[in-house]
């Protein structure tokens, strides 16, 4: 696995709970992991965005990266975290 790859872009958060910005795989799991209050980790559109940051670190592709960086934006802008760069 490699938990240094970048994601496809830079990705922002708009609170200070969380990581002000997430560049690597790694970077995001260990927002989610370690930052994200358990009962927002729980919700369905965190373990997707989770489950895409594994499969991404497990295969390196393009196309599995480019899912995992969307899925965490989306599962910020779901909860009100992404800021827009």
């Amino acid at each position: 696995m490699d938990w240094n790859a970048r994601l496809s872009r830079l990705v922002r958060t708009s609170t200070h709970q969380l990581r002000n910005e997430l560049s690597s795989l790694g970077e995001a799991l260990d927002m989610i992991d370690e930052d994200l209050p358990e009962h927002l980790r729980e919700r369905p559109h965190w373990q997707l965005a989770r489950e895409r940051l594994i499969r991404a670190a497990e295969s390196v592709s393009e196309d599995d990266i480019q899912e995992a960086t969307v899925q965490v934006m989306v599962a910020l802008s779901v909860d009100g975290y992404f800021k827009e760069n």
